[in-house]
């Protein structure tokens, strides 16, 4: 997963809360980070130029960025950190999609299971959702007539 872009980052690590995670972490490569720092710096400067908030604050918050993008170092796990488990999914092995039935995360079934189920209406979004899900979803949409 190290190669995940942030906001996929943050949106597993949120919903591992939807399946009683006390935490979670996921270890990224420099690059995803500093391409999400980026987007944010040109973002908030943004703001900034419109008259949004503090500017100081906001100028603030730049700075550390940049600051960190000068010289960026990530945190890792100690060596010989100890774990009470540790769990190996090979995504290789993962041959269908698994969906969450409406109104019950828990209610998680095959795409397979599901298949030929009569839909009335549909609702793309989360409490995570970003422009990515919308994107995806429209390049779907328009293998439809």
């Amino acid at each position: 997963l190290p190669d995940l872009k942030c906001e996929q980052a943050f949106e597993l690590a949120d919903a591992s809360a939807e399946r009683s995670a006390a935490g979670c972490t996921i270890k990224l490569n420099k690059e995803p980070i500093i391409e999400y720092l980026k987007s944010n710096i040109v973002l908030l400067k943004w703001m900034v130029s419109e008259g949004y908030g503090d500017a100081r604050t906001l100028l603030r918050r730049v700075a550390r960025m940049e600051e960190w993008l000068a010289n960026p170092v990530l945190m890792e796990a100690d060596r010989d950190a100890e774990y009470a488990a540790v769990i190996d999914i090979n995504l290789d092995e993962i041959r269908e999609p698994i969906v969450c039935c409406p109104n019950d995360p828990d209610d998680a079934q095959t795409l397979a299971d599901v298949a030929g189920t009569k839909i009335d209406e549909v609702f793309i979004g989360s409490c995570m959702t970003n422009i990515g899900h919308f994107r995806a979803a429209g390049k779907l949409l328009d293998q439809f007539p």
